[in-house]
């Protein structure tokens, strides 16, 4: 893994999350703060995915509803409190999904 580095900073988010890995199955979590780049989710226990490539799932909040969006990311790092992700390519509709989260408080 590559020291992580930041293009924009990130914006504190809670929502809740969940890391999906192939060989392991689906950890839950919660997002501690995230940009366009990528998202910090704290686990509890913490587990270091088996694999540096996943899929995170987030539940944004969209009309009254959550709506699963599922993107591939690249694991940057593992904390005590969770793990750090970057986006691996989205959609432009997940695009506007994730600037409407972020930039519309």
């Amino acid at each position: 893994m590559e020291p992580e580095r930041r293009l924009s900073v990130r914006t504190d988010v809670r929502l809740d999350a969940a890391l999906r890995e192939p060989r392991a199955g689906i950890t839950h979590g919660k997002i501690r703060n995230m940009n366009l780049d990528g998202v910090f989710v704290e686990l509890d226990p913490v587990v270091t995915p088996l694999s540096d490539r996943l899929e995170i799932v987030l539940f944004l909040p969209f009309r009254r509803e959550l709506r699963q969006i599922q993107l591939p990311a690249v694991l940057l790092r593992t904390a005590s409190e969770g793990v750090a992700l970057k986006f691996d390519g989205y959609s432009l509709s997940t695009y506007k999904a994730l600037v409407r989260l972020l930039y519309s408080r």
